[in-house]
């Protein structure tokens, strides 16, 4: 009923062929944990599904799955386009990390489709998106944008984080790879600290085969943990949805608010595009106070 904890490091093989095949083998589960563990297998299952994508992995915390996509699919002279309204992590990885690295950055009006066109270059090889965005809870059209990657030969990756899988599938609108901070909705007990990234086996192979090196290993008890706590994902995000509206709701229309953003609201600019791809909104909202 309950799967084991494989809170192991190594393990055995029937022999020496078994084993060399296991130490080169993409996201295997029986090498060593740092390679993968049956843990990391079970929740990759889980989050391939949810996400309707052909395979996952799973990362110490969600920067280090941003972090390891990332170092993995460009190099030095390449051009990453990024969005203005973004998580703080992802801001600095675009602003602080890549640079240095050699790989330029532009940010964008993540609510103007037009604004990624504009922004392409002949080096761009990446494009990061997040929706809905932290922490404004902005939306970006993950349609338009994967469209148009696909056009240019660029790959996306979009956080969805706060929206999660039974909201929203940007794998289904295009999306090359998905992923997110396990540590909030996904596991949603806030006692694991986790990242999940989820889309084409082949661009999965070469993130892991960076993280190889980056080291950025989910350890096997915490695996089980994700494992447990997205077993009642299908009961928490509906409550979430349901109190987070009527909340966005209640502060609507108090008189110390003057704006509430949360996609849910009719006075969302972008509720109408929220509503298209998106099956519900969440329960994250933030405020802005009306001067005294």
């Amino acid at each position: 009923m309950a799967p084991p904890i494989y809170q192991t490091a190594a393990f055995w093989a029937e022999d020496g062929e078994t084993f060399a095949q296991g130490a080169v083998e993409p996201r295997g589960k029986d090498f060593y944990t740092r390679f993968g563990n049956p843990n990391h297998a079970q929740v990759a299952t889980v989050v391939a599904e949810l996400e309707n994508t052909e395979a996952a992995m799973v990362t110490a915390s969600g920067m280090a799955a941003i972090t390891t996509a990332v170092l993995a699919l460009v190099s030095a002279g390449d051009h990453v386009i990024g969005q203005k309204s973004t998580y703080g992590g992802t801001a600095s990885v675009l602003l602080n990390l890549l640079p240095r690295l050699g790989v330029s950055t532009t940010l964008v009006d993540q609510t103007d489709p037009e604004a990624f066109a504009e922004a392409l270059t002949p080096q761009t090889r990446l494009i990061l998106v997040e929706s809905p965005s932290n922490p404004l809870l902005q939306i970006t059209d993950l349609r338009a944008v994967a469209d148009l990657a696909r056009t240019h030969d660029v790959l996306t990756l979009a956080d969805n984080t706060f929206a999660t899988p039974l909201n929203q599938r940007p794998a289904d609108l295009g999306i090359d790879l998905v992923w997110h901070s396990a540590t909030k909705y996904l596991n949603g007990h806030t006692d694991v600290s986790a990242g999940v990234i989820a889309g084409r086996a082949e661009l999965l192979d070469r993130i892991w085969d960076v993280g190889l090196l980056t080291g950025a290993t989910l350890g096997p008890i915490d695996a089980w943990l994700l494992l447990r706590g997205m077993r009642t994902l299908p009961l928490r995000v509906p409550r979430h949805n349901a109190n987070g509206l009527a909340l966005a709701q209640a502060l609507n229309e108090h008189p110390a608010v003057s704006r509430v953003h949360h996609p849910g609201l009719a006075s969302h600019p972008q509720h109408r595009l929220a509503a298209h791809q998106m099956s519900g909104f969440g329960g994250v909202l933030a405020t802005s106070q009306s001067a005294k």
